[in-house]
């Protein structure tokens, strides 16, 4: 095909597609103005019919907002007239409005005047005398009925509204049947008020037909059909009578699932929206518009939805369719007439060009070979003055500018292949986009290059004679450091000497393989030659070599030869060194572990052995002697735990210091206290060296500031000798200024005349999972985590800690905290050594709720001395259960494990603080757990625990929490 039919072809298919997407826009112009007026004007008839609507119920609305204000003032009138005024004012306004079938009141008994008990059984009075009277109109009599039971299906206590908003309601229509006569009601209410609190609600039962002949009667379009909706989605008006009382979601099946589903949205939101849907009751597609209205003071929008029939909006767009096709047809007419007139006059000549491209093809000769293109052009078309003959002679001078491109292109694409990326063309004989497209080239090799000096590993490509072509920084940078020659022709071949040297056990086996890994590199005719990786070490550097070739393809174009071999050197330095750390620290927890696992199976092994042993003697006296050791077993077993889970929240940044004032004088008073019993066990002496305090009044977290404390001095304690002494001494810094006005710096040093530790086993004990040497684990015990734990309370406190010590000759631990302080007296609470009496908690009642049955019967254990009465649950759900089931105030405690199957403690909880008892709220609930960690006690608070008791039991702890909440 010739370029003049081409040039028409075009031309015809962007008019046709300009025709088209004119004619779109039109239609879419058209129809969205359409639409824009239609919804305007619909909209204006929704608020006005909705105005109308809402006129009318506000009629009754005003008259229930009047008679609630009235009923308000009702201490203004006389007690003897109040009753009687209501019934008259009920059976006035109902006579005097026949679309009212009731009218009624109610409010809580007594609130008004106090006199209900005095109206029972009185008419229009319950039985308990709560005045709630009901006055219908039924065919024009008036009639006065009992408080009735106002609860419709799916509205609740709907006369309820008032009370729990204070605002006035309007009910959704609903069919009644009031003295055997079916009727549609529409109920509006207003509360009645005292002190601004709702006490009461006086409302009117309307008939809702008017409703419906409002909707019937709105015809803006012929064809028109209307329907009004509640909040509720209730159907209060439809042009299908059938449907008035029922749900949208119910009634409206003939809209598609999607505009149901819209609409009902649209009406819950007071939204307004417009959509298109077919209507099989009409067979009719209908344009439907939705728009709400307000009704009165409530927050009540309800929706008047108004379908007219499609065609009134798409008969235009119709129309606009076919006149924008007629003017897009006559002008495509008249543009190709001139189309072709024009595309003759141009494509003569450029197909006399393209044959001349054709004939250089066709020889076989290059098409762009210096003076070709003029050769094969007629000189008719080059002697043209016109744009044609200028375009002949473009063309020729392009031919010779891009063979000279071309090969300058070609040169640097085969030293390209050949690992060659110095390669540059030469530019300064080529002008314009030329000179462009060769600089171009030039500068994405310097790219390359750069991106290669980027790359951290050392490269180098070499050609086929093994000839090094090219190496970027890092290479620069290793050759340097080792002394190798990158100007040498053996520099590859000594490399992989090294590298032979290094990881093959013989020499001469070695240089065999050399020379056959050259061979296999570096001979063009071998397509797939292996790739050689190898590790080798050079002056204690480790490098990962690999020698890669990028394959030959002589055999595509044997004058040009791409070969090229690339090493690659990554020193693997760091990660080896890595490995061994990692595998360091890995054989330091598996001691751990196996220190661990002395620690918790030998106390493990003493509680099982003296259990056995308690069991097979009759000996009081023997059976309390395996106890006592038990207990003490136990207590040991319990301190390795902590401790592990003292580490576990250091490392993963969760623990968390809690500040109080105390005594410092008085604190490490009670620690020395608390380890003189064991140190005279083993004949050791503890003295306190206090130097001057000034300021004794600390804000800091003293448990933790005592546990650092106490593990250095169990420490020197266990590794002194029997007849030894160990020195606490305690003094306050000298403020040196820099530091945090209020704060105070304090020092604190642990010495004693142990066996001391080397300086090559103190490196690592503040490490975790580390002791001295293992003999320690074995001769003293211990799991290696104290010092670790210390140093991190220390170091949270804004310390340091330090060790000075000499094997065989003792040690030193000494570090130093700053917090605030002040100089005021701390009163301490008057201690006492007696043993306080068991607590009677006689005519309470306790509910245990644990899944494992032997956790209940240690608590029953605990408690049965107490007088408590004890009931039990095995999960939360049985819990929830016995609660619901009880009366309230019957329970006075519960003590709530968490972790059970069912339901846990927590989510009890909360299920029994939401249900609507007033105890509920109030009942103490206890926590009783082995979560200990701060996170989960601070989320059993959250689920509404008072309090938290961990496992294993602590029983003065558990006393003091039930004396707390049950004889507080």
């Amino acid at each position: 095909m010739n370029i003049g039919k081409k040039l028409i072809l075009v031309n015809i298919s962007i008019l046709l597609i300009g025709v088209l997407l004119f004619t779109a826009v039109f239609v879419k112009v058209t129809e969205t103005q359409i639409r824009t007026l239609i919804n305007r004007e619909i909209y204006l008839v929704a608020q006005k019919e909705g105005k109308e609507i809402q006129l009318w119920l506000e009629v009754y609305l005003d008259i229930a907002r009047t008679l609630s204000q009235i009923m308000e003032r009702v201490e203004e009138i006389p007690i003897v007239r109040r009753r009687p005024l209501f019934n008259l004012l009920l059976n006035q306004i109902v006579s005097a409005n026949p679309e009212i079938v009731g009218a009624w009141t109610i409010w809580e008994p007594n609130e008004l005047d106090g006199l209900d008990a005095q109206f029972a059984g009185a008419v229009g009075a319950s039985a308990e005398g709560r005045f709630a009277p009901w006055w219908l109109n039924i065919d024009g009599e008036i009639k006065l009925k009992t408080s009735v039971d106002y609860e419709r299906e799916g509205q609740g206590d709907f006369y309820q509204l008032p009370f729990r908003t204070g605002k006035e309601a309007i009910i959704d229509p609903t069919y009644w049947i009031i003295e055997d006569q079916e009727k549609l009601l529409v109920d509006v209410a207003a509360p009645i008020k005292k002190d601004g609190v709702p006490v009461g609600a006086v409302g009117f039962d309307i008939e809702a037909p008017v409703i419906q002949a409002r909707v019937m009667s709105i015809k803006p379009y012929e064809g028109s059909v209307s329907a009004v909706y509640s909040s509720r989605g209730v159907i209060c008006g439809h042009f299908d009578p059938s449907r008035i009382g029922k749900e949208i979601s119910l009634a409206e099946q003939s809209l598609a699932g999607d505009n149901l589903a819209a609409l009902a949205r649209a009406v819950r939101q007071g939204r307004a929206f417009s959509f298109f849907n077919y209507v099989p009751e009409l067979k009719e597609n209908m344009f439907f518009i939705v728009a709400p209205f307000f009704i009165g003071r409530t927050d009540t929008p309800w929706t008047l939805m108004v379908g007219i029939p499609a065609k009134i909006i798409t008969d235009p767009v119709y129309r606009a369719l076919v006149i924008g096709l007629g003017i897009g047809l006559a002008l495509i007419v008249l543009i190709v007439a001139a189309t072709i007139l024009n595309a003759y006059s141009i494509s003569k000549p450029l197909n006399q060009m393209m044959q001349s491209f054709k004939s250089i093809e066709n020889a076989e000769e290059h098409l762009f070979k210096k003076g070709r293109f003029i050769q094969n052009l007629p000189h008719a078309i080059i002697r043209q003055q016109n744009e044609i003959g200028k375009l002949a002679m473009a063309f020729a001078g392009m031919s010779e500018s891009l063979q000279e491109v071309v090969s300058k292109i070609e040169y640097i694409t085969a030293s390209a292949r050949g690992g060659n990326l110095l390669a540059r063309a030469k530019t300064t004989s080529l002008r314009g986009n030329y000179l462009r497209i060769l600089k171009g080239l030039n500068n994405a090799m310097d790219v390359i290059c750069d991106q290669f000096d980027a790359v951290p590993d050392a490269i180098a490509l070499f050609d086929s004679a093994r000839v090094l072509v090219y190496r970027n920084h890092a290479m620069d940078e290793f050759i340097k450091r080792h002394g190798f020659d990158a100007n040498d022709g053996q520099f590859l071949a000594t490399i992989l000497a090294r590298a032979a040297a290094t990881n093959w056990e013989e020499k001469e086996k070695g240089e065999v393989q050399v020379d056959a890994l050259f061979s296999s590199l570096f001979t063009p005719d071998t397509d797939d030659a292996a790739t050689y990786t190898v590790d080798i070490v050079l002056q204690e550097h480790m490098y990962a070599m690999t020698l890669k070739r990028s394959g030959s393809q002589r055999h595509l174009n044997p004058s040009v030869d791409s070969l090229c071999v690339m090493l690659l050197l990554t020193d693997i330095t760091g990660i080896a060194k890595a490995r061994l750390e990692a595998e360091a620290a890995s054989k330091a927890k598996s001691d751990f572990l196996s220190r661990m696992s002395h620690e918790i199976r030998t106390p493990l092994n003493a509680v099982m052995g003296m259990t056995q042993v308690a069991l097979k003697t009759d000996d009081a006296e023997k059976m309390q002697s395996c106890l006592k050791q038990i207990d003490n077993s136990s207590a040991h077993l319990l301190g390795v735990i902590n401790d592990i889970l003292d580490f576990s929240k250091f490392e993963a940044g969760k623990l968390h210091l809690e500040p109080v004032e105390f005594s410092l004088i008085d604190d490490i008073s009670f620690v020395v206290s608390m380890l003189q019993r064991h140190a005279k066990e083993r004949r050791i002496s503890i003295r306190l060296e206090l130097g001057e305090i000034r300021k004794d009044c600390l804000f800091a977290d003293s448990l933790r500031l005592n546990q650092a404390l106490i593990n250095l001095l169990s420490n020197a304690i266990k590794f002194s000798r029997p007849e030894g002494e160990v020195r606490l001494i305690v003094k306050q810094l000298a403020d040196t200024g820099g530091h945090e006005e209020g704060t105070s710096a304090y020092y604190f040093e642990v010495i004693d005349e142990g066996i001391g530790i080397s300086e090559k086993q103190a490196a690592k004990l503040f490490q975790p999972f580390e002791q001295a040497d293992g003999g320690i684990a074995r001769s003293y015990g211990g799991a290696g985590l104290g010092l670790v734990i210390s140093k991190n309370i220390v170091e949270m406190m804004g310390g340091t800690i330090a060790l000075k010590s000499k094997q065989g000759e003792g040690s030193s631990f000494s570090f130093t905290i700053r917090c605030p302080a002040c100089d005021k007296k701390i009163i301490k609470e008057a201690e006492t050594d007696e043993v306080e009496a068991m607590p009677d908690f006689s005519g309470k009642r306790c509910l245990i709720v644990d899944d494992i049955d032997i956790n209940r019967e240690i608590l029953r254990e605990i408690l049965e001395d107490t007088g408590i009465a004890i009931e039990m649950a095995s999960n939360g759900k049985e819990a929830l259960a016995c609660f619901e089931a009880s009366q309230e105030n019957y329970y006075d405690i519960i003590l709530m494990d968490i972790q059970m199957p069912v339901m846990d403690g927590c989510a009890a909880t909360e299920k029994i603080r939401s249900m609507r008892r007033k105890d509920a709220e109030t009942l103490p609930i206890i926590a009783m757990t082995a979560d200990v960690i701060q996170e989960d006690v601070i989320k059993m608070r959250e689920a509404g625990m008072n309090e938290h008791v961990g496992k294993p039991i602590d029983m003065d702890k558990l006393f003091k929490t039930l004396r707390e909440f049950l004889l507080a």
